[in-house]
């Protein structure tokens, strides 16, 4: 669980590229839960980001390597 981070933040999600290779696929994988985002990884395992909309996600919030 991250909490909380957003439009502003210097923060930055990893993912390696087996997971997500880009962020349009990590988009589809990600839904609004109430206020927070879960990001499905695979069948057993999620990131909740608090606080934060798939809507508020951009780009540069991400790292794929």
């Amino acid at each position: 669980m991250i909490a909380p981070a957003g439009a502003g933040s210097d923060d930055v999600i990893g993912f390696g590229t087996d997971l997500f290779a880009s962020f349009e696929d990590l988009l589809t994988a990600a839904g609004n839960n109430g206020s927070d985002t879960v990001i499905r990884v695979n069948e057993s395992n999620s990131v909740t980001l608090k606080g934060v909309l798939v809507s508020d996600l951009h780009v540069d919030d991400f790292q794929f390597v």
